[in-house]
């Protein structure tokens, strides 16, 4: 990275029409003939760091599903404002919070209380 004003955001959708059109300033070839070293020798040690694995997540195994739910606008305004910036979706932060809510449910199982009568929408 040159410096932080070079940095551009694009949607999945923009890239892929950008790589359709040939758009991108990739050069495929020259990365495809290189070797893991050529490859190594290219990347700014200093500037990237080491690998943090204290937060790396694994892939949960297994199928998902696609539930159709209602979710409050102000929930899923807050979680897509939380991982703006970040590379991460807000549905996949949602699934985190749900993951880390079930396990700490299943170290500590507690009653379930009724709820309200309120619908999302």
């Amino acid at each position: 990275m040159e410096n932080e004003e070079n940095i551009v955001s694009y949607t999945m959708d923009e890239l892929k029409a950008m790589n359709a059109r040939g758009d991108g300033k990739t050069n495929w070839d020259r990365l495809r003939t290189m070797t893991d070293e050529e490859l190594e020798a290219t990347i700014d040690w200093e500037e990237e760091g080491e690998w943090d694995l204290d937060s790396a997540r694994p892939d949960v195994p297994g199928p998902h599903q696609r539930p159709t739910i209602l979710i409050d606008n102000d929930i899923v305004a807050w979680f897509r404002a939380e991982v703006a910036g970040t590379g991460l979706g807000y549905k996949t932060r949602m699934n985190d919070v749900l993951r880390e809510h079930m396990a700490a449910r299943q170290e500590r199982p507690e009653p379930v209380e009724a709820g309200t009568d309120r619908r999302a929408g």
